[in-house]
């Protein structure tokens, strides 16, 4: 079945029974192109109209929970001078509220195909939203106590996050609640401070998305180029609103060493300029027994190629090596991922490998009077599946251009990408154009 864009499966009524793998569907790459020039040109001039007005009033919101609090070790909702703010006259609770949204379009689909007869099901053009959230960030008693709340507008299950945060000193912090674990980079850097559309197709196999549990981290030789930490966690291993419980607890560990001695934070784009450059290179390693072999916004599921199993079925360990740096508008960012997954109930392991790699560039460039940050992005990402029932190779090459208005907050994103999969005894590929408004407020 062809997924969508996040990973998550279609209900069993919107399947359609798979056709047979013939001559690929050509899609109508002409009339898309002329639909997203259209929207993003009337997005555009909407933006460059706005600035003016904005800027002819020149006000500017505070955000009254410090950006540097308990950053970089925090993950999650970050202020970011939007929304709404409220603070207690002794400074000691502080409340942020805020929405945001995605409005996409993407010919002739918006997933990622992961067999060669999905590409002869294509849906066509889509126009959506692809995304309406409501994030709470707040400061209870001290800055060192903070608790997010994010909630999806739409679908059966809202709640996201709820996640509670305490700083240990001024090196630890602890992590309770429900929330994406800090396993790899590119699952964490929110859905909003993406370079592309859409995350990778890497994402669909390795991600542990957001479990409920506790994570502690802890920093060493803070400012120093050893500047390093350790983050180590216990979740249910069973995702977001699961059916079924886990055999065992999901376990977690990752290490990431700041070697040039500032930190990086959990955002793509080198949208700051750094006049220094600044690197993390990271490892770690999960394991859980359980019902599931994969992960996504809607809880556990199963990878194509194995079937629903009870609590004591699957036992998966996986492995991930990650770099990025960010360094006077220029970005790198990389991941490389080995899975195992033991089925028990068939005596059978299999092995999935993959990854991605990412670059990109920004430039001011003057828009109607208006210097804007404008980026290219380029990334490249593989699976190998390596199963006794399912042996295949899914690659993705795509390229992106970001116009920023208000950086992550307030953008304009387009990608095109050419998807391949290659099976034992056929072939197929498509090519995919997105194009899509990102607006916090």
């Amino acid at each position: 079945m062809t997924r969508r864009s996040d990973g998550t499966e279609p209900r069993t009524d919107e399947i359609v029974p798979p056709a047979p793998c013939g001559r690929r569907r050509r899609s109508n790459a002409s009339l898309g192109i002329v639909l997203i020039v259209a929207l993003s040109s009337a997005v555009l001039s909407v933006q460059l109209v706005a600035a003016q007005v904005v800027d002819s009033v020149a006000t500017e919101a505070s955000s009254v929970i410090p950006a540097d609090t308990l950053a970089p070790d925090a993950m999650g909702p970050r202020r970011r001078n939007i929304g709404i703010s409220f603070e207690s006259d002794d400074t000691r609770h502080a409340l942020d509220v805020w929405f945001r949204g995605q409005i996409r379009f993407s010919t002739p689909f918006d997933g990622d195909p992961d067999r060669v007869g999905e590409f002869d099901q294509s849906p066509g053009s889509d126009f959506d939203i692809r995304r309406a959230r409501l994030n709470v960030r707040s400061r209870l008693f001290s800055p060192k106590v903070q608790f997010s709340y994010v909630q999806e507008l739409s679908g059966d299950t809202p709640l996201l996050d709820l996640e509670l945060d305490v700083a240990l000193g001024e090196s630890a912090l602890l992590q309770i609640g429900q929330y994406k674990i800090p396993y790899n980079r590119e699952r964490v850097d929110a859905s909003s401070d993406q370079q592309f559309v859409e995350r990778s197709i890497a994402t669909y196999a390795f991600t542990l998305d957001r479990q409920r549990g506790v994570t502690l981290r802890r920093r060493w030789a803070a400012g120093t180029h050893w500047q390093n930490r350790i983050i180590a966690g216990v979740y249910e291993g069973t995702g977001r609103s699961a059916d079924q419980s886990a055999d065992e607890p999901m376990t977690m560990i990752r290490w990431e060493w700041d070697f040039l001695g500032e930190a990086l934070p959990y955002s793509q784009s080198d949208l700051a300029m750094r006049p220094t450059p600044a690197a993390s290179l990271a490892f770690g390693t999960a394991r859980v027994d359980g019902p599931y072999t994969r992960f996504s916004t809607a809880g556990g599921g199963q990878l194509d190629g194995f079937e629903p199993g009870d609590s004591t079925r699957y036992s998966i360990e996986q492995w991930l090596q990650e770099f990025a740096w960010h360094y006077r508008g220029f970005s790198l960012q990389q991941e490389y991922h080995v899975k195992t997954v033991v089925d028990r109930d068939l005596q059978r392991e299999s092995e999935l490998s993959g990854g991605y790699v990412q670059a990109g560039k920004i430039w001011p460039v003057e828009l109607a009077s208006r210097v804007l940050p404008i980026e290219l992005a380029l990334r490249y990402a593989r699976i190998d599946w390596d199963l006794t029932a399912l042996d295949r190779e899914l690659t993705e090459l795509t390229l992106a251009l970001n116009v920023f208005f208000e950086g992550h907050r307030n953008k304009l994103t387009f990608d095109i990408s050419r998807l391949d999969v290659v099976e034992a005894t056929s072939a197929g590929h498509d090519t995919r154009l997105r194009a899509q408004w990102e607006v916090s407020f």
